[in-house]
């Protein structure tokens, strides 16, 4: 327990919000006041937060260090062996408009358009396919532009396999409108994988423009009801042909491609390891610790300073000068 070191406080009440658009709602914010002090994966959602909260606000990213316990080859999810794979995930539970599965769509078309003898495809993980099925119908009647270029898996899979899939693409692409921290980007580089992804939000904590693909974007009001308090907010609109033009660098220059991904794995591999991350936790707990402590010395000379007899002279000497105040007379 965090009594159990003397560094540490006894006790810190701390929340751990993940928000996704730039500013945070502040009837939220007002609850944060609750607690100690409020942690964060990112800036991006530590800006949203940090203007709507009295609480100090920490950004603490999740640590990422994927591991793979039963290896799994592209047979198993149905990826051609030969084809360059382009991976993307979306949860059509979980406001699809966000993960922009339409602006992927788009590029991949525009791609395979400009390069119709190119061997490579689009493989599409999509969660809760059995719980919105319409919504699944859409998306998949969305496809017959491309149909022949696709790969589409709904099955559920176990952690290790979803790490199987990302190991066995070539690229992952992520033309997202907001992040508040982007696992599936940062695993994808922990392999090594070069990402092209939108260069807004979230994943900016691990991406830049020297190990990744970022893809410009203009900011654009979130429709009515795309997100939750989605009124007077703004999010990304990805450039479609900008992402082509990385792709095709990903896809036809195999030395920037091993170049990007290598630079994009040993940036997660620094910053986001298990290790890396809990001693960013382990600093905070004890800096923690060492404000609370000297609160504690404030108030304790506070207190003196209001005790009359004896006590006021240990009391004044302890008190910031003029904070003495002396005991009011009854009556």
């Amino acid at each position: 327990t965090l009594a159990d070191v003397p560094e540490y406080p006894a006790r810190l009440d701390v929340a751990y919000p993940v928000w996704e658009l730039a500013r945070y709602p502040r009837a939220w914010g007002e609850l944060l006041d609750a607690f100690d002090e409020v942690w964060v994966p990112s800036r991006f959602v530590a800006d949203a937060v940090a203007p709507v909260t009295s609480r100090p606000v920490t950004v603490l990213p999740w640590g990422v260090q994927p591991t793979i316990r039963v290896v799994r080859g592209r047979r198993f999810f149905g990826i051609p062996e030969s084809a360059f794979a382009f991976l993307f995930m979306m949860d059509l539970r979980s406001y699809r408009t966000r993960k922009n599965p339409e602006g992927t769509l788009e590029a991949f078309r525009r791609f395979a358009e400009k390069y119709p003898l190119a061997d490579a495809v689009l493989v599409l993980k999509v969660l809760g396919a059995d719980a919105v099925p319409s919504e699944f119908e859409r998306f998949r009647r969305s496809l017959s532009s491309i149909e022949g270029r696709t790969v589409v898996l709904t099955d559920d899979l176990s952690d290790s396999d979803t790490k199987c899939l990302v190991w066995c693409c070539d690229s992952f692409l992520s033309l997202h409108r907001s992040e508040g921290f982007g696992r599936c980007l940062a695993e994808a580089r922990y392999f090594g994988k070069p990402v092209v992804a939108s260069g807004y939000s979230g994943n900016l904590e691990f991406m830049s423009g020297e190990n990744s693909c970022l893809v410009g974007h203009d900011l654009v009001e979130v429709p009515v009801g795309a997100y939750p308090h989605w009124l007077g907010q703004t999010w990304a609109e990805p450039r479609a042909d900008e992402a082509v033009r990385w792709m095709e660098r990903v896809a036809f220059d195999e030395t920037f491609r091993l170049s990007v991904g290598r630079a994009g794995r040993r940036t997660v591999e620094t910053e986001l390891s298990y290790l890396a991350c809990g001693l960013r936790m382990r600093d905070r707990l004890e800096a923690a610790g060492a404000d609370r402590d000297a609160a504690d010395g404030r108030k304790r000379a506070d207190e003196a300073c209001e005790r009359p007899g004896d006590a006021d002279v240990e009391g004044r000497a302890g008190c910031r000068r003029g904070a003495w105040r002396a005991p009011v007379a009854a009556g």
